[in-house]
């Protein structure tokens, strides 16, 4: 891993969203042992868990939430927190695929540039 101004390595990032959907979803999750393509599907699919059981029928009125406990309100910033770290990882995982693609041909500057 090499450290860059500005920028988190992206086996940390996967490490953090790892630690963040297990957090959010109770349960165990493996990202950091799968290989990019496959960690990837498990992000996504994970990062549709916590959109669909916790953040999708969540009633946002007005920049406020409803009262709720505080486990339930806990357990809502961890999914938020998970989601947008998930997205992150993804985004990151997607442009390294297609600059690698790039790389050795697969793709042309003007796919690369769409």
């Amino acid at each position: 891993m090499r450290a860059v101004l500005g920028r988190v390595p992206i086996e940390l990032g996967i490490v953090a969203a790892e630690r963040a959907f297990r957090m959010a979803l109770g349960r165990e999750v493996r990202f950091v042992t799968a290989n990019q393509r496959e960690a990837a599907d498990r992000i996504l699919q994970a990062t549709w868990e916590v959109y669909s059981k916790y953040i999708q029928d969540y009633e946002w009125s007005n920049g406020r939430h409803p009262s709720r406990t505080r486990e339930e309100r806990e357990r809502l910033i961890h999914a938020v927190t998970a989601f947008f770290l998930g997205v992150a990882v993804l985004e990151s995982l997607y442009e390294m695929d297609v600059l690698a693609r790039w790389l050795v041909g697969e793709l042309g500057f003007e796919e690369l540039s769409a």
